[in-house]
């Protein structure tokens, strides 16, 4: 009689593990794509600088100043018009965006003035918002620091 009590309450308490579906193909892995629902995937995607703090620029040379964001590595790339960079974001959700550490080339071009602004607007930047294919990024301030155009 014991032995049937132990047995059933084995089975019982065994049974209450719940079961596990595992739906594995072989040959064909599963991808779980994580989304962070606060960051605005629009700006995963790759901009050229249309404007620098309220004024159009032409570009000195064949390097257009590109920045190319990555949410899902949270990371950026590009190139300033002379050198180019990589780097960690910082912060990155629906409006807010910081770039943080960067690691750049450090080429000798002519004109440094496109890059050091290009540079200068990535440092300052705080906010952002996405309109009519163009990234606009702003200071803390919601002053306008640069313009990107989307190209991908």
């Amino acid at each position: 009689m014991k032995i049937t009590i132990l047995t059933m309450l084995t089975l019982i308490l065994l049974s209450c593990g719940g079961t596990k579906e595992i739906n594995e193909t072989p040959n064909k892995p599963q991808i779980t794509e994580v989304k962070n629902p606060e960051i605005n995937t629009q700006i995963n995607d790759i901009w050229v600088a249309e404007t620098f703090f309220g004024q159009r620029f032409e570009p000195n040379g064949d390097k257009m100043p590109q920045l190319e964001i990555h949410i899902k590595g949270m990371h950026f790339a590009g190139n300033d018009g002379c050198n180019s960079f990589s780097g960690t974001m910082k912060k990155l959700d629906n409006e807010n965006v910081i770039f943080g550490n960067v690691a750049a080339t450090k080429m000798a071009c002519q004109d440094m003035t496109v890059p050091a602004q290009f540079n200068k607007a990535l440092i300052e930047a705080r906010l952002y918002k996405i309109q009519k294919l163009r990234l606009y990024l702003f200071d803390g301030d919601l002053n306008e620091l640069m313009v990107l155009k989307k190209v991908d």
